[in-house]
């Protein structure tokens, strides 16, 4: 239209040009057959009323030619008037069947939806197409495109046609062509400047009142369409929330549930949800809008689709496995239930299950509960289950009775079980009374007694046999607490207790003949220097409280005397060993000693408890003491004058 305008324009501009230069020419002011804008040859002879007509008649030419221009203006403010009219035209025969807000925010279906003709408007031809969707990255309901860039577009559209218009009187200006028509006719000065055709109608088209109240009125009315879709679009917000809440709950989360309530909450609602999105509609008329809607339906339902495959995965699996576990349990307790127990033990044992029977089986009834539930959902909502699953399913009721009979039955038989239990233990006692026998024969030997018995091998011996004694103290302890807890009789071995401190004694005894073959040796061929009176003390004190047990539980034994009066003779020896290691003794104090004992302690010869022995120290223990009480004194004082220096 914008080419075809031009064209016009150039053709009546041509028309009304080439009018005027021949009049011109006609009154003798142009000559023609020079060219245009030829002046006659004899200008000067021109009197002052022909220049003076000549004037006026192209004054005249030019004021119609600006009229012309105006018409021109005039007509195309027409044609933006028309055009505003008739869009608004359209646009408000459309925006009277909106639908009301109430209407809009409710769940009521509308008019206009998937292709209803009541709606439709005769004199539109199409729509504007616009989608509501779900956007990908945050799940809200969104319109696409968004009805700012619908504003901006229509904006651009006004400002276009109205730039169109300015082109159309640019492309052929009335005015400038009629002055070039001229050419040097026009006395210099003459012409006048002149406001372009193009910014005139700017200019106009800014001040006309009537253009203005159409744009003003065109804005209302779209801005009505586009509330009302925005309205609309808020009817999807439970979509959204829901569209949300899928998003949220990801695969993880599903495959890691186990509720059966979570589990039907989410089938429960998925199925709702579904009937809610397949009754949305396709397209929905609004105004000057189609507003299609099968894409938030598609992106919905896909998201639905792809949580609930992965529950009707899931759901079946774990009933497969719960099924499998429940009947491996049952499987195992009823064979249990059909054996025959053989030993203590056993029976122990047996009895125990029969009496934990029945927290077993309501354990078993509350998996088997949660399995029906499972199963129940994939009923109610048409979950495929393999039918090998389905059957082991079916078979737990089964399973389980018949465990629920067994039981019964071997609660009967307790009291003959228990009784037969009590006849085992005692089986079993008489041979470990045999065994216990057996032990305290072995440790009553001679040569486990013998001081001429090697040590290390005979608490060996001892420690082996008390190993084998323990074993038979456990199993004591164990039937003990059987008994106790069926309420029986408890058994007592006394042969027992008494081989338990025979053996104890013995062990003891070796211990102590080891501990002082090791002490002695240590004591006599060490440095003298190095003894320790205050661990010799601890030692000895150890072994004297030690051989007083052994001589009560084992008598005055030749071995046990052996060990007392060898504890004994170092014992008297420890006061003087304390005197010869007091630290205060100096150099003179080792003279008196040498005196003594009629000994000179060389540098070269090392002092042992052995030398010291050899000596006779032992004969003049008063001597040694008072010796070194006489160190202990000076050195006491010597500590005190000491102090006094420093104060």
């Amino acid at each position: 239209m914008k080419e075809k305008l031009k064209v016009l324009r150039g053709s009546a501009v041509d028309t009304l040009i080439d009018a005027c230069v021949n009049s011109l020419a006609g009154d003798g002011y142009l000559n023609i057959s020079g060219g245009v804008g030829a002046r006659k040859e004899e200008d000067s002879s021109m009197s002052f009323i022909q220049e003076a007509r000549r004037r006026n008649k192209i004054d005249r030419l030019s004021r119609f030619i600006g009229l012309a221009d105006y018409i021109s203006i005039f007509l195309l403010m027409k044609l933006l008037e028309n055009t505003y009219f008739e869009f608004l035209n359209v646009i408000t025969s459309c925006t009277k069947l909106l639908p009301d807000e109430e209407r809009l925010k409710s769940d009521e279906k509308l008019d206009g939806a998937d292709g209803d003709d009541q709606v439709f408007d005769s004199d539109v031809r199409s729509y504007i197409e616009i989608d509501i969707i779900l956007l990908n990255d945050t799940g809200d309901v969104a319109i696409d495109p968004a009805l700012k860039i619908f504003h901006l577009i229509i904006s651009k559209i006004q400002n276009h046609w109205e730039k169109c218009l300015r082109e159309i009187l640019e492309s052929h200006p009335s005015s400038v062509r009629f002055d070039n028509s001229l050419g040097s006719v026009i006395p210099c000065g003459y012409s006048k400047s002149r406001v372009g055709d193009a910014e005139r109608l700017s200019n106009i088209i800014k001040n006309s009142l009537p253009i203005q109240n159409y744009k003003e009125e065109l804005t209302k009315e779209l801005n009505l369409n586009t509330n009302a879709v925005d309205l609309f679009c808020k009817r999807f917000g439970v979509i959204e929330t829901f569209y949300k809440s899928m998003r949220a709950c990801t695969e993880e989360i599903i495959r890691g549930n186990e509720s059966i309530e979570v589990f039907r909450n989410w089938c429960t609602e998925y199925r709702e949800k579904e009937e809610e999105i397949e009754e949305i509609v396709d397209t929905q008329v609004l105004g000057i809008f189609m507003v299609h809607l099968d894409g938030l339906k598609t992106q919905a339902l896909s998201l639905l689709f792809y949580n609930r495959g992965i529950i009707a995965d899931v759901i079946p699996k774990i009933g497969k496995s719960k099924v499998d576990i429940l009947l491996s349990k049952i499987l195992d307790d009823t064979t249990y239930l059909d054996t025959d127990p053989t030993t203590a033990d056993c029976f122990a044992n047996y009895v125990e299950f029969i009496n934990d029977a029945q927290r077993r089986i309501d354990s078993m009834e509350i998996d088997g509960d949660y399995v029906k539930d499972l199963y129940d959902i994939t009923e109610e909502f048409a979950i495929p289950v393999d039918p090998e699953d389905f059957a082991n399913y079916l078979m737990i009721n089964v399973a389980l009775t018949s465990l629920k009979i067994a039981v019964a039955d071997r609660l009967k038989k307790r009291d003959d079980l228990i009784a037969k239990f009590n006849e085992q233990i005692s089986n079993d006692v008489r041979k470990l009374t045999d065994d216990v026998s057996v032990i305290n024969e072995l440790i009553s030997e001679s040569w486990l007694l013998d001081p001429a018995s090697e040590p290390a091998i005979c608490l060996k011996t001892l420690k082996d046999l008390d190993s084998n004694l323990q074993e038979c103290i456990k199993i004591v302890d164990k039937y003990q607490d059987y008994q106790k807890s069926f309420d029986l009789e408890t058994i007592r071995l006394d042969i027992l207790d008494l081989v338990r401190r025979e053996i104890h004694l013995r062990i003891l005894l070796w211990e102590c003949i080891l501990l002082w073959e090791e002490s002695s040796r240590r004591w006599y061929e060490g440095d003298f220097r190095d003894l320790n009176p205050e661990e010799m003390t601890q030692t000895t004190d150890q072994l004297k409280d030690n051989v007083g047990e052994l001589e009560t539980g084992l008598g005055r034994r030749p071995i046990v005397l052996n060990l007392k009066e060898n504890v004994g003779q170092v014992r008297d020896k420890l006061p003087t060993i304390s005197c010869l290691r007091n630290k205060h003794l100096r150099r003179r104090h080792w003279l008196e000693v040498e005196a003594i004992l009629n000994y000179k302690f060389k540098p070269d010869v090392r002092i042992t408890l052995t030398l010291i022995e050899g000596l006779g120290a032992f004969a003049y223990s008063q001597e040694l003491m008072n010796i070194s009480g006489r160190a202990t004194s000076e050195a006491n004082q010597e500590a005190i004058l000491n102090r006094i220096d420093d104060a």
